[in-house]
């Protein structure tokens, strides 16, 4: 056969080199990829904290939306306290608030006690402590089944959401200015030092922020009004 026919193969050099190039596109591909699919996952990541943001915000508003001001419990005598009460607390150099208000909503954590025999009428609270640790603030959900005299202790907590950073609810009173630049919010709210017509507010405004895995924090605000008869 004439050399001129002879099937040429690689030599191992030539191997060695395809080889090095082949590492060498697949490094670059990989990184690529890397540099696409790292903000993706993170970007995925942020949006499903925001998600159990809104969710933890809604928790909240449809609590204190069925809020409820008990009148005959506070014609039984003046030492019970009912409606919304809420005030300032410092964790650290902070503030945050601390609230309790009877609402009519089913229970959220007696859930062994048969529907039929629920009052949906409760007494909760949500305030914000420092974790077990002391290294993190928690938001707390109070929830006690029966109403009695102290509207802000007793009943079960359970812990809904760490990494704390701002925990708010205000309150716009009735008859505020709608048309004030900025509108009239308080801090602070007691039904029973409200007017007899008034002892339930206007409006709500509840912020709550947290830090994510990253350490970026996420905000959520919602602004609600209160149904006009809030009386049992």
């Amino acid at each position: 056969m004439s050399s001129r026919n002879r099937i040429r193969g690689f030599t191992l050099i030539e191997l060695l080199v395809a080889l090095l190039l082949l590492g060498l596109v697949m490094t670059l591909v990989y990184g690529a990829f890397g540099q696409i699919s790292g903000p993706a996952v993170r970007l995925s990541d942020q949006l499903t904290e925001q998600q159990e943001l809104r969710l933890l915000m809604r928790m909240v508003a449809d609590d204190l939306q069925s809020a409820q001001w008990l009148e005959q419990y506070w014609k039984k005598g003046t030492q019970f306290r009912t409606g919304i009460i809420a005030e300032q607390h410092f964790e650290g150099t902070k503030q945050f608030t601390h609230i309790s208000f009877h609402t009519a909503r089913p229970a959220r954590f007696y859930r062994g006690i048969d529907d039929a025999d629920d009052p949906d009428l409760h007494e909760v609270g949500y305030y914000v402590q420092p974790s077990e640790d002391r290294k993190d603030l928690v938001l707390i959900r109070r929830e006690d089944f029966y109403i009695d005299d102290n509207i802000d202790d007793g009943g079960q907590t359970v812990q809904l959401a760490d990494h704390i950073t701002n925990f708010q609810v205000q309150f716009l009173a009735q008859g505020a200015d709608l048309n004030a630049d900025p509108p009239p919010w308080q801090d602070a709210w007691d039904s029973t030092r409200q007017p007899e017509n008034a002892r339930m507010p206007l409006a709500i405004k509840l912020t709550i922020a947290r830090k994510d895995a990253q350490g970026r924090e996420l905000s959520e605000s919602l602004e609600f009004n209160l149904p006009a008869s809030l009386k049992l």
